[in-house]
């Protein structure tokens, strides 16, 4: 066949099957073009070509078939391991946004297949399963920033029942006795270690059941409110004593470091994914209901709350309102208690001579008394 002659990796290989007018012929050039560093993305904005042939074959043909190479030993140019973020994000945003159900499904098939490889070499070990394969698949893609995981894990958990029917989020209640008494002892292993990836794939996992109307998965995998609570109030505690110590940092060193502007990022992601989840529980226990009233609205009423966490917070708050009235008061009494602080401070710092100026260090409070 003359075509892969016309395809030896140069300059015009790259562009030839752009502006070939023949789907034929595309088509034939997709299929024997060598694939390498120098073609792959020529051969990526083919899921955007005119044809739905040629779009369905580059996941089919390309992308399914070169996640390793040929023999099996290593990983291929195409794996979800190799690609960036930005080639795994167009990959996966072109195809399950694809006009045509025939696309959108080869798509689902990559995804699919990239779930059972996206831990590569480390595949075979004995004490992973299936929640460890699409976290590993989570980790490849930038939570914050883009939808496209999102919806990659929601095609995984419509088209993988076996994933789907299987996931359960660990945890249970001991009973146990203190000094003060009686106390439920919360074990659990998941809800208790919480990486983006994880409150990331609970939380669309329940956005899942809930559109899918799965009531019994549903009930099996949200943690009870008091529980969450919990998490809640022990992560955002852990934020606040970071964010203390990285402004002890700042004034030591100068700005954060990259690595640590993630991780306070992170952070924020971990807590918000929980009060996303919060909107969900099943409120009938009055105690659970006025526990997270209560952290939540002390949340709310500190002005180191970022203001990414405000809107989800009031998300909660909406629903833990018997109506519109009681959350317009709440949210009412918040604003008079952060503009009478900033009053206070404002003129704290107007009689202070001008000698002796300084900017107070106000400390914020725990939410230690939401526990009780």
């Amino acid at each position: 066949m003359i075509l892969p002659r016309w395809f030896i990796p140069h300059k015009s290989s790259k562009q030839c099957a752009h502006h070939l007018s023949y789907r034929d012929v595309r088509r034939a050039a997709l299929l024997n073009i060598p694939l390498s560093s120098a073609t792959l993305d020529a051969v990526l904005a083919r899921t955007r070509d005119t044809d739905t042939i040629m779009r369905k074959l580059v996941y089919s043909a390309i992308l399914v078939q070169h996640c390793f190479v040929s023999d099996g030993s290593a990983m291929g140019l195409v794996h979800p391991r190799v690609l960036t973020i930005a080639q795994r994000e167009l990959i996966i945003r072109n195809g399950l946004g694809d006009r045509e159900p025939a696309v959108r499904q080869a798509a689902a098939v990559l995804l699919s297949k990239w779930v059972d490889v996206a831990r590569g070499d480390v595949k075979n070990e004995e004490s992973k399963t299936a929640k460890d394969d699409v976290l590993a698949l989570l980790s490849l893609f930038d939570l914050t920033e883009s939808t496209v995981a999102e919806d990659a894990l929601l095609s995984v958990l419509d088209k993988r029942h076996d994933i789907s029917d299987h996931v359960e989020f660990e945890g249970m209640f001991d009973y146990g006795i203190s000094v003060g008494g009686a106390n439920w002892y919360i074990i659990d292993a998941y809800w208790a270690n919480l990486t983006p990836e994880r409150v990331f794939f609970a939380r669309v996992f329940v956005d899942h059941c809930i559109a899918n109307k799965a009531a019994e998965k549903l009930d099996a995998s949200l943690p009870v409110v008091t529980a969450l609570a919990y998490h809640i109030q022990a992560a955002y505690n852990a934020y606040q004593e970071d964010l203390e110590v990285a402004e002890q940092e700042r004034v030591i060193r100068g700005e954060l470091t990259e690595e640590e502007e993630e991780a306070r990022i992170d952070k924020e992601f971990v807590i918000g994914e929980m009060l996303k989840v919060a909107v969900n529980l099943d409120y009938a226990d009055e105690i659970g209901r006025r526990k997270m009233f209560q952290l939540v609205r002390d949340m709310i009423s500190q002005e180191a709350l970022p203001e990414s966490l405000v809107a989800r917070c009031l998300d909660v708050l909406r629903i833990l309102s018997p109506n519109e009235r009681d959350l317009i008061r709440v949210v009412v009494e918040v604003v008079h208690e952060l503009r009478d602080v900033s009053d206070e401070e404002e003129a704290l710092v107007s009689r202070t001579p001008l000698g002796s100026y300084f900017i107070p260090i106000i400390t914020l409070p725990s939410l230690e008394g939401a526990r009780r």
